[in-house]
């Protein structure tokens, strides 16, 4: 075939994806998805295609949808239809993290490390240039350990290259072709979850479009959190996304003590289950009341120091006004 008769075939099929376009099917802002690998395909087979002509067939572009986050009320909802320990450890890590559903498969156990107050660090995308570490709540540092002991008590042995989330399994064949969970089997499973929910709404326009990505909801949850924090620094923020760049530039770059410290700042709002939001506002007031209790014991010292420090003066006083020195002098 030459290069006009491989270019009629590719506006063909364009033509074809127009269809699906008007039908609502698809959207316009994918075409160019579906092209690219063609046109990838052509150029490492030195086939000459006039690309500059096929891109000006393209439908134009349209708004975005789905640009909505998830609310709490709305992973709330979530978490009461989840069936699982692993679908509620994959709830609660989306909530805590932020993470983008793609690193999920390529989780493994060695890339958790357990930090203070119950929680947990992980390395996202390890030895990539976009590595990352991102941090799990107590309330999801809970779940994945639940989740953890069922795969253990199923008969699977955990290992520094296990998977943090694996594919689905057999319980009697726990132990055999331990498998990631793959991109498909994450969504598919999420979708579940969501449509039981009901927590998305079908935009007029279309019947596959809604007001809520499917999982990039949790993303824009998130950043919509530490972002409504005022004591988080929005630079860290735009860290714990996983930004390369950030109001800074590319040279900032806090270690992972100072991110952990902000993220800790975003633990009651990043907290999905109301008996954990209430646990830390116990903990809370607690940690506030022995601080009073400090600060009162500390007065008590100070005052009875005070106190010694004046008697002292007294004292010496009565001692200087009876000293016969003193008394000659009068």
């Amino acid at each position: 075939m030459n290069s006009k008769e491989n270019e009629m075939l590719i506006m063909e099929y364009i033509a074809f994806l127009k269809s699906k376009v008007e039908k609502g099917i698809i959207s316009p802002n994918g075409i160019h998805i579906r092209i690219s690998p063609i046109e990838l395909f052509m150029a490492q087979n030195d086939i000459i295609l006039n690309i500059k002509k096929i891109r000006k067939t393209f439908p134009r572009k349209v708004k975005k949808k789905g640009e909505l986050p998830y609310t709490l009320e709305d992973i709330q909802a979530l978490m009461e239809n989840t069936k699982t320990h692993r679908d509620r450890a994959i709830v609660t890590f989306f909530a805590s993290t932020g993470a983008r559903p793609g690193a999920l498969p390529d989780l493994k156990m060695q890339n958790l490390k357990d930090m203070d107050q119950g929680c947990m660090t992980v390395t996202i995308y390890e030895n990539d240039p976009e590595e990352y570490p991102a941090f799990l709540t107590q309330e999801a540092t809970k779940c994945l350990r639940s989740y953890f002991a069922e795969r253990e008590f199923h008969g699977e042995k955990l290992n520094d290259s296990s998977p943090v989330f694996r594919d689905r399994y057999r319980r009697k064949l726990a132990w055999k072709n331990v498998n990631p969970i793959t991109y498909g089997a994450l969504k598919s499973s999420m979708y579940d979850i969501i449509r039981r929910a009901g927590i998305r709404k079908t935009l007029p326009d279309s019947n596959l479009r809604h007001d809520k990505a499917l999982l990039g909801g949790f993303r824009k949850f998130f950043e919509t959190t530490l972002n409504n924090i005022n004591e988080v620094n929005a630079n860290v923020t735009e860290k714990l996304m996983g930004h390369s760049k950030d109001l800074r530039g590319t040279y900032y770059n806090p270690d992972i003590q100072v991110r952990f410290d902000n993220f800790k700042l975003a633990i009651p709002s990043l907290t999905i289950s109301d008996k954990y939001r209430d646990s830390l506002k116990i903990q809370k007031l607690e940690s506030e009341a022995q601080q009073i209790n400090r600060l009162g014991a500390k007065i008590q010292d100070q005052s009875r120091d005070i106190e010694w420090l004046l008697k002292t003066d007294r004292l010496r006083t009565e001692i200087h006004n009876e000293s016969p020195i003193k008394k000659k002098q009068a």
